[in-house]
């Protein structure tokens, strides 16, 4: 039986079709969902990038209150940002902590003298509207004030209270020092961790910044003290208000002046009613929030005054003159000040960091001034007399002794002076040696235990080594064919977006052929000493102390000098400003004589500077002959030099000191990103 063969019905493809577009209908809205989702979670993962970036944003703070960027700017606020079409709503609500050392406990009650909170509590949202009407990520994150590195005392008094162990990269001489505390020269070491220490401007105050590192010989840091000093225009009505008495170090003693730990400690303030005062209205300085304050003695109870050696409680004056030089102090009056007990007054505090606060302490009180060649120091040797030199002050001090002998650090004797080999420019530098006041009973403590043949007598005293050739006072006090530069104090500058130049110069010394005299330095004995400000009061502006030296010229013969100033690019906006000090000092400069096709071995360039940020620098070739003719160049890695050369003709160009200078000497360096804005003029 034959079979037919049979394909399928219209009412059989009917349903496979309809069975087939269902299938299809879900395919395609399960396709729309995954491709939303997808989609979303982009966005959702951009979002979340966005609120990273805003929180690596606030870490990348470089100070609490004197950076370019601020941690105490840090605060609520909000942007849009559009990304692939995209756009996100983000803000931000940061919420300040305090913490209380005492309790051991946060609050968000600013205490009194806080500078800044010690964390901040930020939550960071991203919102963006999509199909569904809108949508939203949160990070929640924190912030502290200080490192983690750091411990949250300046000095610990608790002796098992180690904290971490933080490695220490000891300064390179001769603008850090390391001092030895131990007389046997095995133990810890105390240095200043900056080259020179660290100054800015604030609304009319200088700010005078560095820190104090004590660490072991295998640079572990055992105490890093944070040190600020500024000058402060304030303001009083008489009124009182809780405020602390000073912080004061001593020594780790006990009441019978056994030694707890070979180390210093503070001693807390206390707050007290007392008369008090607040920046003046053009002064909104945080810090001179703190000095304003708080630095008033207290009229009545066992307190330490700030300055011992004035009579407490000490008064407050305002000056008349607009202007104030240490080797004009013998001019000045009673009639230059004026007693203030209700209106603007001035002031200069010595600012610790004391768990995480700026506390005022007692004052400063400089003990000795040296001055010397920078060069001078370079020399191990001579680095090894000057670190005795001040460990035998510090033990005069103590004890009556007359140990320390200053004509050890001298070239030359009768009269003390300093060798020049050349005509020329070298940079002198001028070292202050402070010791913290100390009670008649551990002054007398440390001078039994400094008998007693303790070699680690040094670690017990409050004493620090501060080099301030930028800060102090330098004058020609006789002679001919000396000068020495004594710049107005500046500072670098924050703003991102203007050119800046804030460096200056302080000590160097030009020398002429035929030049003899003496150069002196002197720099007041309390805070406005190392501000370089106006005084505060009669005393302050009389006390200083001096030290001079004859300038011996080994050879005369002609020298070319002249400014060297290097720019870049600031971090951020389109500006210039200095460079580091370490990119012109590691310039390479070149004599050629006319004709010849190498460096003239006769002639020896070097570059001037005192260091640290604020120093400007300069540049002497020595050793030419009466006759030279040829020309000065300088490279340095892959910086452009404007100009390129200098010409050179010492019998047309000398003056009839032998010296070439002046605009026509003057050279500017480039880093390759201010070349290519253009800048480079």
């Amino acid at each position: 039986m034959q079979r037919r063969n049979r394909g399928f019905g219209l009412i059989e493809v009917m349903i496979a079709i309809v069975v087939i577009g269902i299938g299809v209908a879900g395919l395609v809205t399960l396709q729309k969902v995954f491709l939303r989702n997808s989609s979303e979670n982009i966005t959702r993962s951009v979002a979340m990038e966005l609120a990273k970036g805003k929180l690596e944003d606030f870490r990348r703070f470089d100070d609490v209150t004197d950076g370019t960027t601020n941690y105490v700017d840090i605060v609520s606020g909000s942007d849009s940002l559009t990304v692939s079409g995209q756009t996100f709503n983000r803000s931000w609500t940061v919420a300040d902590l305090y913490y209380d050392a005492a309790t051991g406990s946060w609050s968000a009650t600013k205490p009194n003298g806080a500078v800044s909170s010690d964390q901040k509590l930020i939550t960071i949202n991203v919102a963006w509207s999509n199909i569904n009407g809108s949508d939203s990520v949160v990070l929640n994150s924190s912030l502290s004030a200080t490192s983690t590195a750091d411990r949250k005392q300046s000095l610990d008094p608790d002796a098992d209270s180690s904290g971490p162990q933080v490695t220490y990269t000891p300064g390179l001489a001769p603008d850090v020092i390391a001092l030895n505390l131990s007389t046997n020269g095995d133990g810890n070491q105390r240095e200043t961790s900056k080259p020179l220490p660290e100054v800015s401007k604030q609304d009319g105050s200088t700010l005078v910044k560095f820190d104090t590192v004590t660490y072991q010989p295998n640079s572990t840091t055992l105490i890093r003290e944070d040190f600020a000093t500024i000058n402060c225009t304030c303001n009083t009505t008489g009124s009182t208000a809780q405020s602390y008495t000073p912080f004061r170090s001593r020594p780790d003693v006990d009441e019978n002046g056994k030694v707890n730990a070979y180390q210093v400690i503070v001693d807390d303030g206390v707050l007290v009613t007392k008369t008090t005062g607040s920046p003046a209205s053009n002064n909104t300085s945080t810090y001179c929030t703190v000095c304003c304050g708080n630095h008033f003695d207290a009229s009545s109870g066992d307190y330490p005054a700030f300055d011992p050696d004035r009579t407490a409680p000490h008064s407050h004056f305002s000056f008349n003159q607009s202007s104030y030089n240490t080797f004009n102090a013998s001019t000045y009056t009673s009639s230059n000040f004026s007693a203030v007990t209700n209106g603007n007054y001035l002031e200069a505090c010595r600012l610790l960091r004391v768990d995480g606060y700026y506390r005022v302490t007692q004052d400063w009180q400089l003990v000795d001034i040296v001055m010397m060649r920078k060069d001078w120091l370079e020399d191990a040797d001579n680095q090894t007399l000057y670190q005795q030199y001040v460990l035998n002050k510090v033990k005069d001090y103590l004890t009556g002794s007359s140990d320390a002998n200053k004509d050890e650090l001298r070239d030359a004797l009768s009269p003390a002076s300093i060798t020049v080999s050349q005509t020329g420019v070298i940079q002198l530098m001028a070292r202050g040696i402070y010791i913290d006041y100390l009670t008649a009973a551990d002054k007398a403590d440390l001078a039994s235990i400094v008998s007693s043949g303790d070699s680690d007598w040094p670690s017990l005293v409050p004493f620090y080594d501060v080099n301030l050739t930028l800060l102090v006072d330098w004058k020609v006090t006789s002679g001919s064919g000396l000068s020495v530069t004594n710049e107005t104090i500046k500072s670098v500058d924050s703003d991102p977006n203007s050119d800046y130049y804030g460096t200056y110069s302080r000590g160097a010394l030009t020398v002429a052929k035929a030049a003899n005299g003496t150069v002196a330095v002197r720099a007041r004995e309390g805070n406005s000493g190392v501000t370089g400000s106006l005084p505060t009061d009669l005393a302050d502006a009389t006390n200083y102390l001096e030290d001079a030296l004859a300038v011996s010229l080994a050879n005369g013969g002609y020298a070319v000098k002249g400014v060297l100033s290097c720019r870049e690019m600031k971090a951020n906006g389109n500006a210039t400003t200095d460079c580091d000090v370490s990119v012109p000092e590691a310039v390479t400069i070149t004599a050629i004589a006319s004709g010849d096709a190498s460096a003239d071995p006769n002639i020896s360039c070097v570059v001037v500077t005192a260091g640290g940020t604020n120093a400007k620098t300069e540049y002497s070739c020595t050793g030419f002959s009466a006759s030279w003719v040829g020309s000065i160049s300088m490279s340095y890695d892959s910086y452009t030099f404007n100009p390129t050369s200098i010409s050179v003709d010492i019998a047309n160009q000398a003056d009839s000191d032998g010296l070439v200078s002046g605009t026509a000497t003057a050279v500017l360096m480039c880093s390759p990103a201010v070349v290519s804005n253009s800048k480079c003029s």
